[in-house]
């Protein structure tokens, strides 16, 4: 299992992105957190922006799918995207996380 980490500038996007990829069978759960404030310092500066994020808890198999359906649907900018493994998830959760998401 997997945590992938969407972050999304647009924030109207996050919702059609989420049920693409629930409808798809990607993930059977995810969160959309808005209005997360970002810092980055690039060029000696630091700017200061609002992003959206996808927290997507799914088969670590998948992950790669659920990547290239997000960079085909050229989305501007470009989602930033990584995981992190679930390395300990009680029993009932996991199984709730596997359940309705396409086999691999």
């Amino acid at each position: 299992m997997v945590l992938i980490y969407v972050s999304l500038q647009k924030d109207a996007q996050a919702s059609d992105v989420a049920e693409l990829l629930l409808k798809s069978r990607l993930a059977n759960h995810i969160n959309i957190i808005h209005n997360i404030e970002c810092m980055v310092y690039e060029n000696d500066q630091i700017t200061r922006s609002s992003e959206t994020i996808l927290l997507i808890k799914t088969k670590a198999l998948l992950y790669k799918q659920i990547e290239e359906k997000l960079l085909n649907l050229q989305l501007q900018p470009a989602p930033k995207i990584f995981s992190a493994p679930m390395t300990q998830i009680e029993a009932d959760y996991h199984d709730y996380l596997l359940k309705d998401t396409i086999k691999v």
